[in-house]
């Protein structure tokens, strides 16, 4: 619900809930102190009453109608209350909590009674057009909030089956048994009786019994992952059953998207309407949270305040995408910053790239392969070829290094040379800020800096003994 930014008077209704009891502030036209009421937890019909008591009081002080307009935070009482108010006439807001401002001293008071006379005053501040103060959040419709049981509870049920599988590993690695039967179908019992230990001995009465109820546990976990996924298939197909059932189908029309990405992503996150794609990504939590203060200016990376099993999804298929798919324009993330780059090779360089090119690449690498450093199976080297260059530089030098430290050498030998040259090194390793480089490379720089100050002494104490001037 958008709400309309009007002058006209009206009461504004916090509430604070609970599970034993609902504390209600109201703050009243003119009035500068929140009056609070209790209604009995649970108690919606209760609470309509208080609310039509305190528009008539309001009312009767202004000597016109007075609409009181109810907000409260979003949490475990979800949106039945929202919706049963909205249905009686009453404008309804659900605010997120982690928008609201708050004191950054070390201890702050923390009470119900503090809690809704703040909110009452967001509230207004927020109808009045102050839309900083706090974040509205959408109330779904009945139809797209139970859509999200499929895809949740199938969540659950792959995190219970986990938990069952590693203890049940668990138990029989204890005894020195690393392989084990049934554990996504089959005859279990069998296996289970067959089972000794590494040192030739039975399991015990008591681990087997053990391991039998987990077996129980973790197959009937199956048997409903089998079920909820047989619903899902069932409530896609048929119409009206699924809401946007359409754009479940669409999605599965693209390469990597199966029916349970396509299923939680409509249900968690096409069932609504996004205004641009920063809403999109507030809404996801992928955006980013930059720190610029003073001269220190930095990413801190995605807030991650949003839809946690969306996210979760769409960086697995993003992942996914690029493990499959190493030929995709995606595949720009293995650059520094995620950013293209060139940057010009010296002579000697070019000469060793030259020989590698025509003596060896050819032995790695069938004609028309387009990785520079393929592996093995004609695919993009990844780790395994720094732990080659690794492997080789200890048993030459007895140094261990690893790829990122050459940066770091490069960055030194560019400093020895040319002292206060951060630009340089910024350019090479692609850092955003200058105050990074200094960060990481200042002792370098201040070590060549001496050095550099040493020659120049030198020089001058060369030229007063063949008697010139300093």
């Amino acid at each position: 619900m958008t709400p309309t930014i009007t002058t006209s008077p009206r009461c504004h209704v916090a509430l604070e809930l609970s599970r034993s009891r609902w504390l209600v502030g109201a703050l009243l036209p003119g009035r500068a102190k929140v009056a609070l009421y209790t209604v009995l937890g649970g108690d919606a019909q209760g609470l309509l009453a208080l609310l039509g008591r305190i528009e008539a009081r309001a009312s009767a002080e202004v000597g016109t109608r007075v609409p009181a307009v109810v907000c409260f935070e979003a949490g475990y009482d979800g949106f039945w209350l929202a919706r049963l108010l909205r249905q009686h006439g009453v404008e309804t807001h659900v605010l997120d909590a982690a928008s609201f401002l708050v004191s950054r001293r070390g201890r702050r008071a923390k009470t119900d009674r503090l809690d809704v006379e703040a909110m009452a005053l967001v509230l207004r501040a927020y109808l009045g057009g102050d839309r900083g103060v706090c974040r509205v959040v959408e109330v779904p419709t009945p139809e797209a909030e139970d859509a999200k049981r499929l895809s949740r509870e199938r969540t659950q049920l792959v995190r219970e089956r986990t938990r069952h599988v590693n203890r049940i590993r668990g138990l029989l690695t204890l005894h020195g048994i690393r392989e084990v039967e049934g554990l996504h179908g089959g005859e279990w019992r069998a296996a289970l009786g067959r089972l000794v230990t590494a040192d030739g001995r039975p399991l015990g009465r008591f681990l087997c019994a053990e391991l039998a109820r987990e077996f129980e546990r973790l197959h009937l976990v199956h048997e409903h992952v089998r079920q909820l996924d047989a619903e899902r298939r069932a409530a896609t197909v048929q119409p009206d059953a699924f809401p946007d059932a359409p754009k479940v189908r669409q999605l599965i029309r693209l390469a990597g998207i199966g029916e349970v990405g396509a299923t939680v992503l409509v249900s968690e996150v096409f069932h609504r309407h996004f205004g641009n794609r920063k809403q999109l990504a507030s809404y996801l939590g992928l955006a980013p949270s930059p720190y610029s203060s003073g001269d220190s200016a930095r990413e801190q990376g995605i807030s991650k305040a949003g839809n946690k099993p969306a996210r979760t999804l769409l960086v697995e298929l993003a992942w996914s995408w690029l493990r499959h798919q190493p030929a995709s324009g995606l595949a720009a993330h293995e650059t520094k910053n995620r950013e293209p780059h060139e940057v010009p090779l010296g002579p000697e360089v070019v000469c060793v790239l030259r020989t590698y090119l025509e003596f060896y690449r050819p032995l790695l690498a069938a004609p028309g392969n387009k990785f520079l450093f393929p592996s093995g199976a004609g695919r993009k080297a990844t780790n395994s070829l720094g732990t080659q260059i690794s492997e080789r530089v200890f048993q030459r030098t007895g140094i261990t290094i690893n790829a990122h430290l050459f940066r770091h050498f490069s960055a030194k030998l560019i400093l020895e040379a040319t002292p206060g040259g951060y630009g340089i090194v910024q350019d090479v390793l692609r850092h955003r800020d200058m105050a990074t480089t200094r960060g990481h490379h200042a002792d370098a720089e201040a070590t060549a800096a001496a050095r550099h100050y040493d020659g120049v002494v030198r020089q001058q104490r060369q030229r007063l003994r063949q008697g010139g001037q300093p």
